[in-house]
């Protein structure tokens, strides 16, 4: 019998084949600000996202919100469910989706991000790859969804980057070959 939570998650899996070009970027940074201080900004970036996921489930309970550009923007959307675990048995993966949403019929599947600046759509790294993968694991139980969305939470803004279904195509393939490459690095490892 399978144990759907033996599945590598889908963070899991990304964070586990980080291509070395962002591994590389990333020790420049901790070199360049000191690894002390690069620890004190991921940990700020840690409690922020904590804090920003905290702001979504009050919003979604009813309760008042101190980020005004955040209530306004959730106020556009019919929110279906929030942080449920999925699973994707063909490809064998899990993954906790942050939200979908409903405007207008069409149905969103949204990942939240936090940050301290605006990102360009270039610089999202594997945030496309990561709702490709959760989407694909919907179709799985028989749910559409029509467009992939991050969403951005500054602190004093919101934005937003829309994929439609060939790009989540595109990106669900990439995750493919990062998932293939963490079970070949995990059976290596027997």
């Amino acid at each position: 019998m399978t144990n759907y939570n033996d599945y590598p998650s889908v963070t899991r899996i990304l964070a586990a084949t980080k291509p070395q070009k962002d591994i590389d970027a990333l020790e420049r940074w901790r070199n360049r600000i000191g690894h002390v201080e690069a620890e004190k900004i991921s940990k700020a970036a840690l409690e922020r996202g904590k804090m920003y996921d905290q702001f979504v489930e009050d919003y979604t309970n009813g309760l008042d919100i101190p980020h005004n550009k955040l209530k306004n923007y959730l106020s556009e959307y019919k929110i279906i469910s929030r942080e449920e675990t999925i699973y994707n048995t063909e490809h064998k993966y899990k993954g906790r989706y942050d939200c979908i949403f409903s405007k207008n019929g069409i149905i969103i599947l949204n990942d939240f991000k936090g940050a301290t600046n605006k990102k360009k759509r270039n610089y999202l790294n594997d945030y496309p790859l990561q709702i490709a993968a959760y989407i694909k694991a919907m179709e799985e139980y028989g749910i559409m969804i029509n467009w992939g969305m991050i969403t951005v939470i500054l602190s004093n803004d919101i934005q937003t980057f829309v994929f439609n279904h060939l790009e989540i195509e595109h990106y669900f393939n990439e995750f493919i070959k990062r998932l293939k490459q963490y079970n070949d690095g995990k059976d290596a490892n027997l």
